[in-house]
């Protein structure tokens, strides 16, 4: 997959996104004239979830998209970014998490692993572990684990006076959690249309911010080893 080929599915991805929070906006908290003042502010409630339900769904199929690319590479393993190896491994294999304790069990493991590693076709897993929470940390962390370039603390506009990035994604992890887990939500935010736009704002600018990150890791082949990898 080339550069301009990931670009413009991404973009697609993007656009898919952005919309489905603008359709949202416009049935929650403009077309509700029908609906009761309690039957109001509980759909206000619930975009906050289902933003961040987008979100989640934004950051799985986006890194799908770029292992996808890696795949198509054709990378040998080690060749791979130390980090992405391990995960890799331990992704497939469990029992590094949880050694065998049978010699029969070992034998086996050990078979595999060297079968495994003598394999040209090698392709990395699909699956993006998000830990159901997708907030400033997991964030970085898996974009950390690509070799792409983390999220500062304080971005963009997200800084001094205004609530920096890492409060803005804490504040949105807690609301949603609240919500999603049953919790106590009458310390949280009144959730407006206005509130809600700041949460969309945010979403779409990361969204445009990681594909950034995605385009420059390409061109970079960050998830590779180079010369100066020590």
């Amino acid at each position: 997959m080339h550069v301009d080929q990931f670009s413009s599915e991404h973009l697609t991805i993007i656009d898919e996104y952005c919309h489905t929070m603008v359709q949202i906006e416009r049935a929650i908290f403009i077309n509700i004239l029908s609906f009761t003042k309690l039957q109001k502010e509980l759909l206000h409630t619930q975009s906050i979830a289902m933003l961040y339900s987008i979100w989640e769904g934004f950051v799985i199929r986006s890194f799908q998209l770029y292992i996808k690319h890696i795949n198509n590479q054709v990378i040998p393993y080690n060749m791979l970014i130390d980090s992405l190896f391990v995960h890799e491994m331990e992704t497939k294999f469990k029992q590094f998490n949880d050694y065998p304790g049978k010699l029969k069990h070992k034998t086996k493991f050990f078979y595999e692993l060297y079968e495994h590693c003598q394999r040209k076709d090698l392709e990395l897993t699909q699956i993006v572990e998000t830990e159901n929470n997708v907030g400033f940390e997991v964030l970085n962390k898996l974009l950390k684990l690509y070799g792409l370039e983390e999220f500062p603390a304080c971005w963009m506009a997200y800084k001094h006076p205004n609530p920096s990035l890492q409060n803005m994604l804490s504040n949105l992890l807690r609301h949603r959690n609240a919500i999603a887990h049953g919790g106590d939500i009458s310390s949280e935010e009144i959730v407006t249309q206005e509130v809600y736009n700041r949460y969309r704002t945010l979403l779409r600018e990361l969204m445009y911010g990681m594909h950034e990150r995605f385009l420059k890791g390409i061109i970079m082949q960050s998830y590779m080893k180079h010369n100066d990898t020590h």
